[in-house]
Formats: C-alpha cells, sequence, structure tokens
C-alpha cells in the first residue's frame, strides 16, 4: 500500500458520513407551531394597517364631502344673486334711485338702423328683450 492510500483512508475513517439528522416528530410540531403563529402575528399586522388605511382615507372623503357642501352652498348663494341682480325690474329700480336715470319716453327714443321699431317704449322693449 502506497502511503498516498493510507492517507486517503485514514482521512476517511476520521470523517463520519455526512448523515441526514433525523428531526423529531416534537421538534417537527414545535416549528410548525412556530411558523403558523408568525404567520398569524403577520396576518394580524396586516389587518390593523389595513384598517388604519380605510379609516385615514373615510376622514379624506369626509372632509371632501364637507368642502363640496360648503362649494355647492356658495355657488347656489351666487346664483340666487345673479337672478335678483339680473331682474329687470331691480335694474330699473337701481339706475332711478342710485343713477338718477329716468324711463324715456317714446319721443326720446332714437332708432338706429332702416328697421322701424315695433315698441316706442323702451322700457318695454327692455323688458321684452330681457325675457326672451
Amino acid at each position: 500500500m502506497s502511503t498516498a492510500e493510507g492517507v486517503l483512508r485514514q482521512r476517511a475513517a476520521v470523517r463520519p458520513a455526512a448523515t441526514k439528522k433525523e428531526k423529531s416528530p416534537e421538534t417537527v410540531r414545535r416549528h410548525q407551531a412556530f411558523y403558523l403563529v408568525l404567520l398569524v402575528g403577520i396576518l394580524g399586522l396586516a389587518i390593523v394597517f389595513m384598517a388604519a388605511a380605510s379609516a385615514n382615507l373615510r376622514r379624506l372623503n369626509n372632509d371632501l364631502e364637507a368642502e363640496n357642501a360648503y362649494i355647492q352652498a356658495e355657488i347656489d348663494s351666487l346664483e340666487i344673486k345673479i337672478s335678483n341682480a339680473s331682474n329687470i325690474n331691480r335694474i330699473e329700480k337701481v339706475a332711478t334711485e342710485k343713477y338718477g336715470m329716468v324711463k324715456a319716453d317714446a319721443e326720446s327714443c332714437i332708432s338706429l338702423g332702416s328697421e322701424k321699431p315695433e315698441t316706442t317704449n323702451l322700457a318695454a322693449t327692455i323688458k321684452q328683450e330681457a325675457y326672451d
């Protein structure tokens, strides 16, 4: 026998054969229980985070709905103001009281163009155009 063969045999004898260590059923159950608890904990945290995100979205939605209601109230108020301001009777009242204007009579009206006006009263013409 050569020395090389002897050295290889000695090393083989010193090294134990690689054997897979078998786990006992109790160890397997403990590992399964650990992983199950870990999975349940992760799912619980996910549920908590999702509930927090949902509550935050609900709050933001409520804020937007309140802002929308406020803006809609402003729009309604402005529409009423526009309606009141464009009322012909109100325009006539402001023109006569605030600016000192007087209603023109038929002789004071000047017609531009070749067409003859159907009505000779300026106030009636304004009313007619406003409501048509």
